[in-house]
C-alpha cells in the first residue's frame, strides 16, 4: 500500500497578498459608495457588520456610531488581513488557473460565505431572500466580490503551492 505526503513547492508571499487585499478593499469600498450614483443598490458595510455584531439592531453612523465604526473596522480587518492571508496560505494552492482566475474563484467563495453566514445574521436570510430587492442585491454583491478577488489575485501573484508526493510501498522485514 502506498502512502503520500505534501511537499511545499513554492512559499507564500504574504506581503504581496496583504497589499492586494488593501488595494482590493479600497476599490471595493469605493465601488460600494459609487454604486447608488449609477443606480445600483449596494450595501452599507458598516451598518451590515455592525448590525450582525449588535444582534440585528439598527446601526447607522448617526444612530449607534460606535457599532457602525466597529462593523466597518471588522470588515476592513477581514478584507485587508484575514481574507488575503487565507488566500496566500490556504486557498491559492487548491484553486485552478492563472493568478487572476484563482482570485476570481476566491472572490466567489467569499461572496458565498457572506450570503450564507452574514446575511442571515442581519435578518436578511440566506442569499438576501428577505431584502427589498434580492436579485439586485445578490448580483451587485457578487460583482463586487468578484472584482475584489480579481484584484487580490492579480496583485498577490503566485502564492503557496503544495504538491502530493507518493511514496513507493515498503516491504516490512519480519
Amino acid at each position: 500500500m502506498s502512502s503520500w505526503d505534501r511537499v511545499q513547492v513554492e512559499r507564500p508571499h504574504a506581503p504581496r497578498a496583504l497589499m492586494g487585499g488593501l488595494i482590493a478593499t479600497i476599490i471595493l469600498i469605493g465601488l460600494m459608495y459609487l454604486g447608488p450614483l449609477i443606480g445600483v443598490r449596494t450595501w452599507n458595510v458598516g451598518a451590515m457588520v455592525g448590525g450582525a455584531i449588535s444582534f440585528n439592531e439598527l446601526v447607522t453612523p448617526a444612530f449607534r456610531p460606535q457599532m457602525w465604526g466597529l462593523g466597518f473596522f471588522s470588515f476592513v480587518v477581514f478584507s485587508i488581513l484575514a481574507a488575503p492571508a487565507c488566500y496566500a496560505y490556504w486557498a491559492y494552492s487548491y484553486l485552478p488557473g492563472t493568478t487572476w482566475m484563482r482570485g476570481l474563484l476566491y472572490g466567489g467563495f467569499l461572496w458565498l460565505l457572506v450570503q450564507i453566514l452574514l446575511m442571515p445574521m442581519i435578518g436578511q436570510g440566506p442569499f438576501d431572500v428577505h431584502g427589498p430587492a434580492p436579485a439586485v442585491e445578490i448580483l451587485s454583491q457578487l460583482v463586487l466580490w468578484l472584482v475584489y478577488g480579481v484584484i487580490l489575485g492579480a496583485i498577490a501573484g503566485p502564492q503557496q503551492v503544495w504538491r502530493h508526493r507518493v511514496h513507493a510501498p515498503q516491504e516490512h522485514a519480519q
